[in-house]
């Protein structure tokens, strides 16, 4: 089928797949998408990395402090292996460690590295729940 409009540059081609009719092309200078996102708007990955970098208030050793939500999350998974000897969070920790890389030789990862004696500590948690490291 031939487009046929009249006084319309490029017109008089066939239209087929991928090839609208002019009717139906983006004109110059028009998006394609006008209701698209704003400029600015954030996506998910930055929501979430805003909210765990927000500062909340912990309560340690009788004290107030001011840390990030990311690293109240890690304390308090480290105070439920702790206290209440959580099988779930020495198993999330483990798993969080491992992402980060931790578990490596610190001279090759170049950072803080868990002891040998937290490791162990972990790994017996990690036996007594059954639970692969």
């Amino acid at each position: 089928m031939l487009d046929h409009e009249p006084g319309v540059p490029g017109a008089g081609y066939e239209v087929g797949y991928r090839k609208p009719p002019v009717s139906g092309q983006f004109r110059p200078g028009r998006s394609g998408n006008p209701k698209g996102r704003r400029k600015g708007s954030k996506g998910f990955k930055a929501i979430v990395l805003g909210i765990l970098r927000e500062k909340v208030s912990v309560g340690e050793n009788g004290k107030r402090r001011k840390v990030t939500r990311l690293e109240a999350a890690a304390l308090s998974l480290s105070n439920a292996i702790i206290v209440k000897q959580d099988l779930k969070a020495a198993s999330a920790l483990t798993q969080l460690v491992n992402l980060c890389g931790l578990l490596e030789d610190p001279r090759e990862a170049g950072a803080e590295a868990i002891s040998e004696h937290e490791l162990t500590q972990i790994q017996k948690l990690l036996d007594q729940a059954g639970v692969p490291a």
